[in-house]
């Protein structure tokens, strides 16, 4: 119990002092400015888009479940999914607001494994779309950029594929390696992959629901990004902008912060665009997907309030 307090502390420590080691390495004076200049109008066109994204979110989860026999009707899921991605954009893990929407929506289902299994893969579609858009778009940027020598293509297919490689490798050792419920789980898992994904048609509302979530997400940082002054090739809209929006995903930070900036201070001169400005895009990005997400606590709020 001790130690599991211990990790809820490490986790935005260690965001903090990432978030700040790299705001300190960066031209501050120059972060400051580009934020402060950020253009308004588009600072409401992200806001818009990351509406589009959790409306969307939530009805590829009220899909999922429902594949599951698990109905969720999208208005309950669209106010969970507002709350659900406020909490994981303010708490430590990034997956609090996800255990938040697999509870509630277990009034629905006595058992916790298909609430649990309908957000785990309605997460888990989202990941995949963004991580293929992100490898396609490194192997492809060698042959798009003129500027790339033969050497920088080799380095960027190699990671790309050496990247699924490294899924694959992981999923097989846990698979011969693992424990009889390992293997129980992971059956189960695909079982569940095979009715939510497959025919008919399962896949094609999946995968149009989840490049368009993806697509979402991609716009709402490129247009952060302008906002302040550096557009973002079309090149890097799918591969620096996706890479960045991995690293959220890794859980050693609170919504991000820290891993997300020092991902784009790196990335961004790979766009001729400076560290700076890749920094300041990211802060942007993440105070205006926050508070995007504000809604939420209204949508929570109000049923209360009236049936007081």
């Amino acid at each position: 119990m001790t130690s599991g307090k211990y990790r809820n502390l490490i986790t935005p420590i260690f965001g903090v002092i990432l978030f700040v080691l790299v705001f300190s390495l960066s031209d501050r004076k120059a972060i400051l400015t580009s934020l402060s200049n950020a253009r308004l109008e588009l600072i409401f066109l992200e806001l818009f888009l990351v509406q589009i994204q959790i409306i969307l979110s939530a009805l590829r989860w009220s899909y999922t479940a429902a594949r599951l026999d698990h109905p969720l009707q999208l208005k309950s899921a669209i106010t969970d999914y507002y709350l659900g991605s406020l909490l994981n954009m303010v708490l430590p893990g990034g997956v609090a607001g996800d255990v938040m929407r697999a509870a509630r929506s277990r009034a629905l289902d006595r058992k916790w494994s298909i609430p649990v299994l309908a957000v785990v893969l309605e997460r888990f579609a989202g990941q995949i779309a963004l991580f293929f858009i992100g490898g396609l778009g490194f192997i492809l940027w060698p042959f798009v950029d003129g500027s790339v020598g033969p050497s920088e293509a080799l380095i960027f297919m190699l990671v790309a594929i050496g990247s699924f490689a490294f899924i694959a490798a992981i999923t097989l050792i846990i698979w011969f390696s693992g424990s009889v419920w390992w293997r129980k789980f992971i059956r189960k898992i695909g079982r569940s992959l095979s009715v939510c994904y497959g025919l008919p048609y399962a896949w094609l509302v999946q995968t149009v629901l989840s490049l368009a979530i993806v697509a979402s997400y991609i716009a709402a940082f490129a247009v952060a990004s302008a906002a302040i002054g550096a557009p973002v090739p079309m090149i890097g809209l799918v591969t620096v902008i996706p890479l960045c929006l991995l690293t959220m995903a890794i859980p050693i930070s609170v919504g991000g912060w820290g891993t997300r900036e020092a991902a784009a201070s790196v990335l961004w001169p790979l766009l001729a665009l400076s560290a700076d400005q890749g920094v300041a895009a990211s802060i942007l990005y993440g105070v205006i997907v926050t508070l995007g997400t504000l809604p939420g606590l209204i949508l929570f709020i109000l049923p209360a309030a009236r049936s007081r």
